[in-house]
């Protein structure tokens, strides 16, 4: 028996030796991360320096680049990098990185986990003009001066300055701008200094050329912020989370963000004029990374309690405490009764419903709307309409036998319930007089007859309660035969 456990034992030692016994997967802790790209762009007169060298070359420097080149370094996904920008000489300097994790213009630390672009924009930038005509007399200035092309076609500008250029055709004429143009007025050519050389393109005559230079394509990276959600959206672009795409360095390229329900877009991060509009134009390059914020909007608070400002037979007219709500409430919907549809939609916090009943009690319901859509509890109240009007038409009256016993009926008909007394006088002399109870609608008041029979003069005095406030007295005069 000891002899077979040591055999066993070094069995077990020799598979072990061999590699029969191999560790299971994952066991390595010294496995190795995936690589990522980082593609650094430095525009202008100046250095972007890593503390991390490329993984390929071992570089570090990435110096001042011609289209359509740029440094592309590699690292292992998740290595802590700071990129430093130096400008080249007394009279450059850097005006800032491309990144909005990099503000200002101190040192970028980033952590690489994707493939990324970083431009390091310095300042000044070289503007050039390049024409397509054949005439000696077409000319282009720019302002600020120093372009006056011929023979003046580059001049150096500060970058993300704004330079016009106007051209003056003379016996040419102008047929285009070709490239290079943030927007064109007429012969005046906007351009935005944001590459070297910044390169505009004036065509005379239909000419051939000139011809758009190649430029260096960069990724920009959609990373959406905040407590919501939505998509952004651009040339080759559909981001419903985390992405990326290529774009030729300087093209203007329109993106725009849909919330989605529930969710309100937040800004882009301080990167457009109108920052908090669904739709801006960035340019690709200066600009790599975008942070788009959605946020998740709360429902607004309940209105406050329904009252009554006035009211007549056909209409009520009320308000209530406005709701509260992160984003601004923008419209108030009012319910009547059971209907799913609102009777008024409103943004202030008054309303008048026309068209009612009168006396009529009317379950109303009001509930904030915010500009997502998110909508509030109900406040709800009954709302009634003042009373109607005592109205009681006299229809006829006659006299009816039964039992040997004659009784006087009076046939009225009242626009509301109501009660009060109803005075008989017979030939002028007070008979009797009884309470009188009338609902809405027809109703007949019966009195007994006595005396004589014949032609007799009848005249009926009502008193009765008015909804609307008093009490209301009518009479009627009759002729019957007893």
């Amino acid at each position: 028996m000891l002899f077979r456990r040591d055999a066993a034992a070094l069995f077990v030692t020799a598979l072990v030796a061999v590699g029969l016994f191999a560790l299971p997967a994952g066991a390595d802790s010294s496995a190795q991360a995936a690589d990522a790209k980082l593609q650094v762009v430095p525009r202008g007169p100046g250095t972007v320096t890593s503390t991390v060298p490329d993984k390929t070359t071992g570089a570090t420097e990435c110096a001042e680049t011609s289209e359509p080149n740029a440094c592309d370094w590699t690292f292992s996904q998740g290595t802590p990098i700071v990129l430093k920008a130096a400008p080249n000489g007394s009279g450059s300097s850097f005006v800032g990185w491309s990144i909005p994790d990099c503000p200002g213009t101190g040192d970028c630390h980033l952590t690489l986990d994707d493939d990324q672009s970083v431009t390091a924009l310095f300042s000044k930038l070289t503007l050039s003009v390049e024409l397509s005509g054949t005439e000696d007399d077409e000319l282009v200035t720019s302002k600020p001066a120093g372009i006056s092309c011929p023979p003046d076609c580059e001049f150096d500008f500060p970058a993300r300055s704004t330079v016009d250029l106007t051209v003056d055709p003379g016996s040419s004429k102008l047929t285009s701008f070709p490239f290079g143009c943030s927007s064109v007025d007429g012969k005046v050519c906007h351009v935005t200094m944001l590459d070297d050389p910044q390169s505009v393109g004036v065509k005379f005559n239909n000419a051939q050329g000139p011809g758009e230079p190649d430029v260096v394509q960069v990724s920009l990276r959609v990373r959406k912020a905040g407590t919501g959600a939505g998509r952004v959206t651009a040339t080759g672009l559909d981001c419903g989370g985390t992405c990326s795409a290529k774009f030729k360095y300087g093209k203007l390229e329109p993106f725009t963000a849909v919330p989605d329900q529930g969710s309100l877009f937040g800004g882009w991060g301080g990167i457009c004029a109108s920052d908090t509009q669904p739709k801006c134009t960035l340019p690709m390059g200066p600009i790599t990374v975008i942070h788009p914020r959605f946020v998740k909007d709360e429902p607004p608070s309940a209105p406050g309690a329904l009252t009554v400002s006035s009211a007549t037979e056909t209409s009520i007219t009320f308000g209530w405490g406005a709701s509260t709500d992160d984003t601004g409430v923008e419209s108030y919907d009012v319910f009547v009764g059971s209907e799913s549809a609102p009777r008024v939609t409103t943004s202030s916090t008054t309303a008048t419903l026309d068209g009612l009943s009168c006396g009529t009690a009317y379950a109303v319901a009001v509930q904030a709307v915010d500009r997502a859509g998110n909508r509030s509890t109900r406040t709800a109240a009954q709302l009634s309409t003042t009373a109607c009007p005592l109205r009681v038409q006299y229809l006829g009256a006659k006299i009816v036998r039964a039992k040997g016993a004659r009784r006087l009926v009076v046939t009225l008909k009242s626009s509301v319930a109501t009660r009060g007394s109803g005075t008989l006088f017979v030939d002028g002399k007070r008979i009797l007089r009884t309470g009188v109870v009338l609902r809405a609608g027809t109703n007949k008041v019966s009195y007994r007859m006595s005396g004589r029979s014949g032609r007799r003069r009848l005249r009926l005095v009502l008193r009765l309660t008015n909804p609307q406030g008093g009490v209301k007295t009518l009479t009627y005069r009759m002729t019957v035969r007893t």
